[in-house]
């Protein structure tokens, strides 16, 4: 499988060298402590299932998600413990649809399936002494950390910190926030965005974690301003996981959708480098899958371009946006009068 960094994602698991945004599994199952009883384990399940397919723990204050609290049952597929990490889970499967539907009433957006790889630059100040870490680090092993990551869906890696990172990357470039080395060592990661992140301690055991995210769009020399930064002070254990908290909740109201019930929008794009009828079929596919997507309908064939009509049930932009994520679609420059454009990658 080549070289591989290590991932904190739906799975946890090891994912390729050249992972890109990634196309999360599982999303609407939902796993919980097996010892609680079965009708708060299930609306535990479903809590986890509504954050994590809306991108933000607020969402579990709006009046019609609290009414369905009640009524998990009518949202289930099915569920049943299973044992993994030594521990005994109750994992619930719950019907796709009808969650969506729920959030669409609900008018919360809804967080697709294809999210941003995201690298995240950390380094930590004890003693005076300022060091990067990576996924060995003992702060990044808490296991209710990686139970948190797997709960929101939010697909994050640490970099190797080998040779190659260490030569281009010091400590003090992350504590000054100057992103330009970051951004350079960043690429061969091909990760979508990067997080730059310090923590330090301001005594009596609490500390303050300072991190700003950059987006990774353009070339390795193209250094953009962070695109959001924050702060946030705790004992350490609390305020890694508030932080990984905060992070999804982040990345979620800024790539989640807002979409409605009813068609609110239609464009037509242009795909290239459709050979035949088996990669027509694809691209359609993969423009059906986006959350924001009622319907695609093929509009013309004409050699190895196709032209699609996409029924949207939110903003234009927000369609646009989330294509941006999925690698195997590059928008190709066209004149303002012209259709959008994109080639298929296969």
């Amino acid at each position: 499988m080549g070289r591989t960094v290590r991932i904190l994602c739906v799975l946890l698991m090891v994912c390729p060298f050249w992972a890109s945004a990634v196309e999360v599994a599982n999303l609407y199952t939902a796993r919980v402590d097996a010892k609680l009883k079965l009708n708060d384990g299930l609306a535990q399940a479903f809590d986890q299932v509504i954050v994590r397919n809306s991108g933000h723990r607020d969402s579990l204050a709006n009046v019609l998600v609290s009414q369905q609290r009640s009524k998990v049952k009518d949202y289930l597929v099915q569920y049943g413990n299973i044992d993994e990490g030594g521990k005994r889970w109750l994992e619930v499967a719950f019907n796709q649809e009808a969650i969506d539907r729920l959030l669409r009433q609900a008018n919360l957006p809804i967080w697709g399936s294809l999210r941003p790889m995201t690298i995240v630059w950390l380094v930590e100040e004890e003693n005076f002494k300022r060091e990067l870490l990576n996924d060995q680090s003992p702060i990044l092993q808490d296991s209710e950390l990686k139970v948190a990551a797997r709960s929101r869906g939010v697909p994050l890696m640490l970099p190797l910190l080998d040779l190659d990172d260490i030569s281009t990357v010091d400590p003090s470039d992350i504590w000054g926030q100057f992103p330009g080395p970051a951004r350079q060592a960043s690429a061969r990661y091909s990760a979508d965005q990067m997080v730059m992140a310090k923590l330090f301690s301001i005594g009596a055991e609490q500390y303050q974690l300072q991190w700003s995210v950059y987006d990774l769009s353009g070339g390795p020399l193209d250094v953009q301003p962070a695109w959001m930064s924050n702060a946030l002070t705790g004992d350490k254990q609390t305020l890694m996981m508030e932080w990984l908290e905060q992070m999804a909740d982040e990345f979620g109201a800024h790539f989640a959708t807002q979409t409605g019930l009813v068609a609110a929008d239609s464009v037509q794009v242009i795909v290239y480098n459709l050979s035949d009828l088996k990669r027509v079929l694809e691209a359609e596919s993969s423009l059906a899958g986006m959350a924001i997507v009622s319907q695609v309908e093929l509009q013309q064939i004409d050699g190895n371009q196709a032209v699609f009509n996409v029924n949207l049930l939110g903003p234009s932009d927000d369609f646009y946006r989330a294509l941006e994520l999925d690698k195997r679609l590059d928008a190709l420059e066209v004149a303002p009068e012209e259709l959008p454009s994109y080639m298929w990658k296969y």
